[in-house]
């Protein structure tokens, strides 16, 4: 009897053993999930980062290009600042010998009006 009771106690406590290990596989294999899962959320993360980083990148360039194309701009500016100082000073010279012209012009009209007058007083004279 008391063997059989001791029969029937190791075959309970196999019993619980094997729950137990089946419990125990049971917790792995939720741990290799929340691993997995972690490792793809890991995985994502990356992926995000690169992204990021890919964004970044392209945010540089766009800032490099914004301020080549600022540079040039100004540059723009003053080619067109110095044209128009250049074409200021050529209507300043151009208006100076438009007045030399019309002294000239003056100058040929006093000259000629005095010939007309020595030509009436010459005539007077004959």
């Amino acid at each position: 009897m008391r063997e059989r009771k001791r029969g029937e106690s190791g075959a309970k406590e196999d019993e619980r053993e094997k729950k137990r290990g089946e419990s125990e596989a049971k917790e792995d294999e939720r741990e290799k999930k929340r691993g997995e899962s972690g490792a793809k959320e890991d995985e994502r993360e990356k992926k995000r980062g690169e992204s990021e980083a890919k964004e970044d990148e392209r945010e540089k360039k766009r800032g490099e290009s914004g301020a080549k194309e600022d540079e040039r701009e100004k540059k723009r500016g003053e080619s067109e600042a110095k044209e128009d100082e250049r074409e200021k000073k050529r209507g300043e010279s151009e208006a100076k010998e438009d007045e030399r012209e019309k002294k000239r012009g003056e100058s040929e009209a006093k000259e000629d009006e005095r010939e007309k007058k020595r030509g009436e007083s010459e005539t007077e004279e004959d």
